[in-house]
C-alpha cells in the first residue's frame, strides 16, 4: 500500500500543477483574439525557458543527485532556495524585455515578476519531492490550484486585460505555494550556499544551459511556427500542447520522480557492485551495458507507443466535445494532437536519457549531446519546405530528441561514476 501511495502521490501533485497552468490557456484562449493569444503564447515561451534556465541552480542539481535522500535534500534547501533566486531576478529581465519587444509591456513585466515566484516554487517542491514528501506536495499543489484557478477567474470578466490578470494570478499562486512549502517544516541542519556551490558548482552552468535547451525546443517551434505561418497557428500549436498533451505530459512528469529515483537507485547498486567479491566473475561489459540500458530503453519505447495512442485518441474525441459544448476557439489546435504528444514525449524521452548518462558522464558532454540535438531539429524544421503539411514538418524535427540521446546512452555508456 505505500508503494502504490508513493507511486500514485506524484501523480496527484503533477495533475494539481498542470490543471493550474492548463486553465491560463483556457483563459487565454477564450478572452484573447488569436494574434494576442499568440503574442502572449510567444511570452509563455520566454518565460519558461528562462525558468528553465532556473532550474539549473537550485531544483536539478537537488532532483538530480539527491532523489531518495530526505535528509540531504531537505539540507540543501536553504542554498537552493538563495540560487534560485540570485538566477531568477536577472533571468526575469529577459522576459521584461521580450514584453516590450511584442509591444506587450505590462504582460511582460507581469510575467517577469511572476517568473520569480514560480522558480521559488519549483525549487522548493523539487526539494519536498526529492525528500519523497509527496503528500505534502499534493497539499501545497491543491492550494495554489485553487489561488491560480480563482484568480485567473478575474481574467474572464469584461473589461480586465486577461494578458495582465494571467500573469498576477501565476506570481500570487506560486508566491503563496512557496511560502507554503518554506513554512511547513524546517531541516534540522542546513548547508551553506558555499557547501552547495563546492558540491554542485562544476554541474551548475551546464544543468542551467542544458535547462534553457530544453525549455528552448518547445519555444523554438512555438516561435517558428509563428515566424512561418501565423501569430494564429503558433496560438493554436501552444494550445494543443497545454490542453491536449498537456494532460499527458502531467503523466509523464508525475511519473519522473520515480523514474529518476529507480535510476539513481541501480547506479547505486552497479556502483556496489563493483567491489563484490574478487573470488566471483565480473560480467562481461556488453551484458553490464545492455542490462542497464534495458531500464530507459523500456520507458523509452513504452512514451513513445503512449504519445500515439493518446495522440490519437484525443484527435478523435476532442472535436466531439467542443461541438457538445459549443466551443470553437480551441478548435484550430486539434490537427496538431499527435504531433504536440509526440514532441512532449520525445523531450521527455531524451530527459530519461541523459539522466540516465549523468552517473556515468560529465554534464559537459551531456549538454554537448543536447546541443547537437536542438541543431540537428531545428535545422531539420527549417530544411523541410514550408509548403509541406506542418505536422509532418514537426514529426520530421522530433526525431532528432529520441534517436540521438539513445544512439549517445549505447555508444557512450560507462560503469557508474564515483561521483554520484
Amino acid at each position: 500500500m505505500q508503494r502504490l501511495g508513493r507511486l500514485a502521490l506524484p501523480f496527484a501533485a503533477q495533475a494539481m500543477l498542470s490543471l493550474g497552468q492548463m486553465g491560463i490557456t483556457i483563459v487565454g484562449t477564450v478572452r484573447l483574439t488569436p494574434d494576442g493569444w499568440g503574442r502572449f503564447a510567444v511570452l509563455l515561451s520566454v518565460f519558461f525557458v528562462a525558468a528553465g534556465f532556473v532550474r539549473g541552480f537550485g531544483a536539478l542539481p537537488v532532483v538530480i543527485y539527491l532523489s531518495g535522500d530526505p535528509e540531504r535534500s531537505r539540507a540543501a534547501r536553504r542554498a537552493a532556495v538563495l540560487l534560485t533566486l540570485a538566477a531568477a531576478v536577472p533571468a526575469s529581465i529577459t522576459i521584461a524585455v521580450v514584453g516590450l519587444g511584442l509591444a506587450t509591456a505590462a504582460s511582460g513585466l507581469a510575467l517577469a515578476v511572476a517568473l520569480v515566484t514560480y522558480a521559488l516554487y519549483d525549487t522548493t517542491r523539487s526539494v519536498e519531492m526529492s525528500a519523497v514528501r509527496y503528500g505534502r506536495v499534493v497539499s501545497t499543489d491543491a492550494v495554489v490550484m485553487v489561488v491560480l484557478a480563482g484568480f485567473c477567474a478575474i481574467g474572464l470578466l469584461p473589461g480586465v486585460d486577461a494578458s495582465v490578470a494571467l500573469p498576477v494570478a501565476m506570481t500570487i499562486a506560486y508566491g503563496a505555494g512557496a511560502a507554503g512549502l518554506a513554512l511547513r517544516g524546517r531541516p534540522t541542519r542546513s548547508w551553506s550556499v558555499r557547501v552547495f556551490l563546492d558540491e554542485y558548482r562544476r554541474d551548475i552552468p551546464f544543468l542551467a544551459l542544458d535547462g534553457v535547451l530544453i525549455g528552448t525546443t518547445m519555444s523554438a517551434v512555438v516561435i517558428a511556427l509563428g515566424a512561418s505561418t501565423s501569430l494564429a497557428v503558433a496560438g493554436a500549436f501552444r494550445s494543443c500542447t497545454t490542453l491536449i498533451a498537456g494532460p499527458f505530459q502531467m503523466l509523464q512528469t508525475g511519473l519522473s520522480p520515480t523514474v529518476i529515483r529507480s535510476m539513481r537507485g541501480r547506479a547505486v547498486e552497479e556502483r556496489s557492485a563493483d567491489h563484490r567479491n574478487p573470488t566471483q566473475a565480473a560480467p562481461s561489459s556488453f551484458r553490464a551495458r545492455m542490462r542497464s540500458l534495458a531500464f530507459p530503453a523500456t520507458i523509452a519505447a513504452s512514451a513513445i507507443l503512449a504519445a500515439v495512442l493518446w495522440g490519437t485518441t484525443a484527435a478523435a474525441v476532442v472535436p466531439f466535445v467542443l461541438s457538445a459544448v459549443h466551443v470553437t476557439a480551441l478548435s484550430d489546435a486539434v490537427p496538431f494532437s499527435v504531433v504536440a504528444c509526440l514532441l512532449v514525449s520525445a523531450l521527455w524521452t531524451s530527459t530519461v536519457f541523459s539522466t540516465f548518462q549523468r552517473y556515468r558522464r560529465s554534464n559537459a558532454e551531456l549538454t554537448t549531446v543536447r546541443v547537437i540535438t536542438l541543431a540537428c531539429s531545428l535545422g531539420i524544421l527549417i530544411a523541410v519546405p514550408s509548403d509541406i503539411a506542418v505536422p509532418v514538418r514537426l514529426i520530421a524535427a522530433t526525431t532528432p530528441w529520441v534517436v540521438v540521446p539513445a544512439l549517445h546512452a549505447a555508444l557512450r555508456w560507462a560503469p557508474v561514476s564515483r561521483r554520484l
